[in-house]
């Protein structure tokens, strides 16, 4: 029975042909023809086997217009994405760093209709709600408070330079009652020297150098003198 003019999906038989494979075996090989307009042949079992009844080219289209309707293909899913997994599986190499110490991401981002899942769709699509939009791609996803989780009141974007500031790891000194970390207080102070260096080497206090510099400063002094600092004493060999 001819199979011209059935139609499978998108695809219509406009030629079919009974033929012999080299072992002398017969088989139906159809020509087909996708609503796009393209033709291409294919044998009768494998347009049976064929999940999406369209042409290749329509078949990848749809697939993308899916993805981007579900998300998939935002470009700040995968930071979602990996703000889920460094917090909440344990195998991720960044784990100890953050879901480790405690920092998780809130319910909303998570999904609250997750279930028992660690996340659902919802969760990206509150995201993109709560976040502002992204500056650029030189800007990534920043926790205000580095021991708070991720969640709608605690993140912003931020650039590598004003996530430094932002590092356990960053030193806050306070001298005359005004905090702020070592980074800052070199900047306030106008000096190239690295403050911690400074420290170790004439045997100071961190505040003592602050204040230190500050009080040469306020002197007028154009370049501050480490040795000249109250308490000063080489004790290491470092070049400030």
């Amino acid at each position: 029975m001819s199979q011209v003019g059935k139609r499978f999906g998108q695809l219509v038989v406009v030629k079919s042909e009974l033929l012999r494979s080299s072992g002398g075996h017969p088989f139906t090989k159809y020509t087909l023809r996708c609503t796009c307009g393209r033709e291409f042949t294919l044998r009768s079992q494998a347009l049976l086997r064929r999940k999406a009844h369209m042409c290749g080219p329509c078949y990848r289209a749809a697939q993308q217009e899916q993805a981007t309707t579900a998300g998939y293909l935002h470009p700040l899913r995968s930071v979602w994405y990996n703000m889920i997994h460094r917090c909440h599986y344990p195998e991720d190499a960044r784990y100890a760093g953050y879901g480790g110490r405690g920092i998780f991401v809130c319910d909303r981002w998570r999904g609250e209709d997750r279930g028992e899942a660690v996340y659902s769709q919802s969760g990206f699509e509150a995201f993109l709600e709560d976040m502002p939009p992204r500056p650029s791609d030189a800007y990534s996803l920043e926790r205000i408070d580095n021991n708070a989780g991720y969640s709608p009141s605690n993140c912003t974007w931020a650039t590598v330079a004003e996530q430094a500031v932002n590092k356990r790891n960053v030193v806050v000194v306070t001298v005359a009652g005004t905090s702020a970390c070592v980074a800052e207080w070199q900047r306030a102070l106008s000096v190239a020297a690295d403050l911690q260096e400074v420290a170790k080497k004439y045997s100071l206090s961190l505040e003592q150098v602050v204040a230190g510099a500050l009080a040469q400063r306020a002197l007028g002094a154009t370049r501050v003198r480490w040795r000249k600092i109250p308490g000063a004493k080489i004790s290491q060999k470092i070049h400030v």
